[in-house]
Formats: structure tokens, sequence, C-alpha cells
């Protein structure tokens, strides 16, 4: 892989100071299911006050939006703390929801400035970390809530 061959200054010690921030991250997609017919004026009376990206819409545009579905997405991506709250809310106005994790792992180089060098392909990124981590350089692990 020639292109992995460019990053080769980050382990094999011609650039001194190099380390891996490693870790993963975890983000959330949030769904509320509703009956076959789609969702009740109760329902949506609820999505309104535990969603808050829905309340500044009327009433209306959301039973319009959820008329004779069976689920929707109430949030796409979002951390941990976020979905744990929004899990919280929409339990708590008596919403069937579900939340999906989808688990990213990552290693970001770090200079001996602390400067991220940041690898937009992301296959590339994870072969370099790989390539980084065999070769020894310094790896720390990076947490995230």
């Amino acid at each position: 892989m020639d292109d992995l061959n460019e990053f080769s200054y980050l382990w094999d010690g011609s650039e001194p100071g190099w380390t891996l921030a490693k870790g993963s991250y975890t983000r959330w997609t949030i769904a509320v299911a509703f009956t076959s017919a789609g969702a009740t004026v109760r329902e949506v009376r609820a999505l309104r006050l535990a969603v808050p990206e829905l309340r500044s819409q009327t009433a209306s545009a959301v039973f319009s939006a959820v008329r004779g579905v069976r689920s929707i997405v109430v949030a796409d991506s979002v951390g941990n703390t976020a979905c744990r709250e929004l899990m919280q809310a929409l339990e708590r106005n008596g919403l069937r929801a579900t939340a999906t994790a989808k688990v990213t792992h990552c290693g970001l180089p770090i200079s001996k400035d602390q400067i991220a060098l940041i690898i937009e392909d992301d296959d590339l990124a994870l072969a370099v970390a790989e390539r980084m981590e065999k070769e020894g350089v310094p790896v720390h692990q990076v947490e995230e809530d």
C-alpha cells in the first residue's frame, strides 16, 4: 500500500515524538415506534414534549410527518449523554423508543507538539493507526462519553 508508506515518518524514527491516541466512540440513533395505524394525537403531543427539535413545530406539522408511519427517527448520531437524556424523556412521556448504537474505533496520530494529524480517508487512517501500533509507537487510550 503506497499511501501507507507516505506516513512511515510516524513510526520509523525519522520524525520522532509521535504517539497514537486510541479509542472508540459510540453514536446512537433513536427511533420511536407507533402502532400500524401510525401515531395517535396523544403520541404526537408526547413527541413534542420529549424531543426538543419538535417543540417549535406545530402539532399539525408533526402529525402530518408521522401519519401512517410505524416509526420515526427522532435523533441520529447522538452521544451517550444525549441518548440517555432523550430516552428518559421519551419514556417519561409514555413513548416506546429504541436506541441503536454504532461504535467506531479510531486512532489519531499526535505530534510531540500535541498537534493531531487528520487523515481524511477512513480506511487509510485505520491502516496508519494499526501500523503505528504494530511498530511500537507509544499508545494512550482516550475515553469518550
